[in-house]
């Protein structure tokens, strides 16, 4: 198992998220905007000076964390641009030697769920781009989206049916979910097809969720940890906490997270959660002392 934090839930500035990871041993860095720069808009400059910065601080980089399609699936242009922008992004990742990309299943639409038989035929055109390059797209259950449950993503999993789109697990998210279900039991209808973890934790405070520091919310995010170590995950586990000492994130930023004011008061938040995650790790031997 390696540990990583994404980027923008410390800073926009790249020497303070490396010091941020040096300071507690991270293995690497998950990227999702950086210098007011989104995933899908980095330029080779940047991407080869990240490569270059990271190496010398001896971090991977583990996953661009896209906002593929968390767009409209009735928007065919975005659709296209998505496709066009995940092109230079699985080359991005090469570069960076990022072995995951971050996907999504389109904005919800309360009144009509998109039928899975849409979606499936939505990454018809995904699943060469992501087997020629190498990389898997892990999806993602965010609120926001189709798929929000873990039973939702897994149906559209097995219908993609495929190796190369797999599953992002953040039991944290399913709180904020408006179907939300207990975490440790959505688990088990994903658990064969993750192949890449979020932790945040988060409690319902005056009738609505918000994020906490890790360990002191309901996300029980110890007991997803032991269920991991249980069923022998041995990949990354990137700490996304969402949480803010005195702010609490909009749902615009929620959404669609990134940028200065995203980050505005990350970093202490993040020290707090990842002081509290490192310490589980360690009682689950999941990390050495």
């Amino acid at each position: 198992m390696k540990l990583s934090v994404i980027t923008d839930e410390v800073s926009q500035n790249l020497d303070e998220v490396i010091a941020f990871c040096q300071h507690y041993h991270l293995d690497g860095v998950e990227l999702r905007s950086v210098e007011g720069i989104g995933a899908f808009d980095f330029d080779r400059r940047l991407v080869q000076r990240m490569r270059d910065q990271f190496s010398s601080a001896g971090l991977e980089v583990c996953c661009l964390s896209l906002p593929f399609f968390k767009c409209d699936y009735r928007d065919l242009a975005a659709r296209q641009q998505h496709l066009d922008s995940l092109k230079r992004s699985l080359e991005n990742a090469h570069v960076l030697g990022a072995r995951f990309v971050r996907g999504f299943c389109f904005w919800r639409q309360k009144e009509q769920p998109l039928a899975v038989s849409a979606l499936q035929e939505a990454f018809i055109p995904v699943i060469p781009l992501l087997a020629e390059s190498g990389v898997t797209m892990v999806l993602e259950s965010d609120p926001s989206v189709n798929g929000h449950t873990a039973s939702g993503l897994a149906g559209y999993l097995q219908a993609i049916d495929s190796q190369a789109v797999r599953a992002l697990w953040d039991g944290g998210n399913l709180l904020f979910s408006p179907d939300g279900e207990d975490p440790l039991q959505a688990y088990d209808l994903l658990k064969s097809l993750i192949r890449h973890v979020h932790i945040k934790d988060a409690a319902i405070i005056d009738g609505a969720p918000d994020a906490v520091r890790v360990g002191t919310g309901q996300a029980r995010v110890q007991d997803q940890l032991r269920m991991l170590v249980r069923d022998h995950y041995a990949g990354w586990i990137s700490l996304e906490t969402h949480y803010r000492l005195a702010k609490k994130l909009d749902e615009a930023a929620l959404r669609l997270p990134g940028g200065a004011s995203f980050s505005d008061g990350a970093a202490a938040a993040s020290a707090e959660s990842m002081e509290s995650l490192i310490l589980m790790l360690r009682q689950l031997n999941m990390i050495g002392a």
